[in-house]
Order: C-alpha cells, then structure tokens, then sequence
C-alpha cells in the first residue's frame, strides 16, 4: 500500500503504518458445517455483533470493567463511578477501535471497506487497543479512483460499510439499555473519528487532508454523525456533547453529594476531553 489512493487492500500493514489502534488481522472466512451454516468466530475471538445483542452481555461486560478500572484508577469504590461514566467511555472506545482502520482503509486506498459485524471478531482486552480482526479479506465499497477519493464519496462509504452495519447496531442497543443519550454516543464515534484522522495525519502527512475531510463531511451530511462536530482548526475537532468523562473529577461520581454537584455544573477544564463541547463554552 504506497501514498494514498493505491486501492489496494493490505489491512495487515495498517498497525505498522498508522499505529497499533489501526490494526487488523485477516482471518481465514468461518467453514460451514455439513448442514451449510456458518461456524462461529474462531477460538479466543468474539463477533463485534454480539455487542449489539444484550443476551450475550458482551457489552455489559465491557462497561462494567471499565467501570471498575476507572474506579480502581481513582481509588474510588467501583459504585462511587457514575454508571453512565462508565458506558459511556466504554462505548466511545469501542468504536474509536472500531472506525480507525476503517478510516485509514478508505484514505489511503481510495475505497472504503465494507464490514459484518458477524465476520469482523475482537477481543475483550482493557489496557490498550483490543485486538481486532476480519473473517476473511475486506470487501471494498464501489470502485477506487485517482487520488484518495472525494470525500464526501469516501464518507458515504464509510457511512454504509462501517457506521451502519456496525456502529449503529451497538449505539442503539447501548441507548436502549444503558441511561446515556445517543447523541453523546454518536458524539463518541465522531470523536473516535477525528481521533484516528489526527494519528493518520501525524503518521502521514500526506493523508491528512483527506482523512479530515471524510470527518468533514461525515459530520456535515446526512448520515448518523451529522450535527455531533466540526474541526475548530486544521486537525483538531469540537464536539457538541460531552463523553461524561469529567465526572470523574474531584469525586464527581454518583453519591457524590453537593461537591459532586457542583463539580458537574462547573467542571475543571484540566478535566475536559480536548474536543469537549464544555471547553468550547
């Protein structure tokens, strides 16, 4: 995969190029069994479309240990962390590692990859990015083109081969289980976006532009990321709603009494994400 726009597919180099939140493996597709249905993920991996399935607790799972090692961090006990808090930073994770090499795929090939949340596998680690990786190669949306592509072309496809079939699923199961507004969760995924056009830009120069141009038009077209921001200068983006974060502040947590009331209506800019709305007030 040379410069930009190649449409060449390679997701294995992706890590090496942009960054260890970049990576993915390719897998060999799941064998069907003698009755034709389609195996499971292999051994050690998960399908990212059991995070939209409440039955599995997949996602619970990931909320509550984030919940706890945000507590452990604060040397709080877990229940002092707001559940909200914690589903929140779980969720705007998960799919920063989701988009990422999506967003990297379609800049620097030209073609933006289209995902099945059932063949797309990860695996549930804290500490870092958690492994991720494809059944089988990568399936290209549409036709690659001279140069990196137009952008608001390139976000439309990330909009059906990645935010649709993938993103949208997990964001409005979280809504309708979790107490958190899907417009901060939306708000998560833009930020995870402009978040790995900023790491595209810094590992590559040359991509910037149009990696922040897909960011651009995500957030300016019609698709679930209209509204949630826009770049405040040439790599870095406002959103306009918090990922809750803050509340972790000076014991902002739950029962946290009239401090943590006040905390939240005035919170220390020391404690605000770089791209939170609250900074830009």
């Amino acid at each position: 995969m040379a410069g930009g726009g190649d449409g060449v597919f390679v997701p294995s180099r992706l890590g090496a190029r942009f960054g260890p939140y970049f990576e993915l493996d390719v897998l060999a597709p799941p064998q069907a069994d003698g009755a034709g249905v389609a195996a499971g993920p292999p051994a050690g991996w998960a399908a990212v479309a059991d995070l939209s399935d409440p039955l599995t607790g997949a996602f619970a799972r990931r909320a509550g240990a984030v919940r706890a090692a945000l507590a452990a961090g604060g040397g709080l006990a877990t229940e002092a962390v707001d559940e909200r808090v914690a589903v929140s930073v779980a969720q705007l994770g998960v799919c920063a590692r989701l988009v990422a090499p999506a967003l990297a795929l379609a800049v620097a090939t030209g073609r933006p990859p289209e995902f099945s949340p059932r063949l797309l596998y990860w695996r549930d680690r804290l500490g870092g990015p958690f492994p991720l990786a494809l059944g089988g190669p990568p399936v290209p949306v549409g036709q690659a083109t001279t140069g990196t592509g137009p952008s608001d072309r390139l976000g439309r496809g990330l909009v059906d081969g990645m935010l649709l079939p993938v993103v949208a699923p997990i964001v409005s199961a979280i809504e309708r289980h979790h107490p958190v507004s899907s417009k901060i969760l939306w708000g998560n995924v833009a930020s995870g976006l402009a978040g790995a056009a900023k790491m595209i830009g810094q590992a590559e120069p040359a991509l910037a532009a149009p990696a922040w141009g897909v960011v651009d038009a995500l957030c300016a077209g019609d698709g679930p990321l209209r509204g949630t921001g826009a770049r405040v200068a040439p790599a870095r983006f406002g959103r306009r709603s918090c990922c809750l974060i803050y509340r972790l502040d000076s014991g902002a947590g739950a029962g946290a009494g009239a401090d943590g009331d006040r905390a939240r209506r005035a919170p220390s800019r020391s404690a605000l994400c770089e791209d939170c709305v609250l900074r830009f007030r």
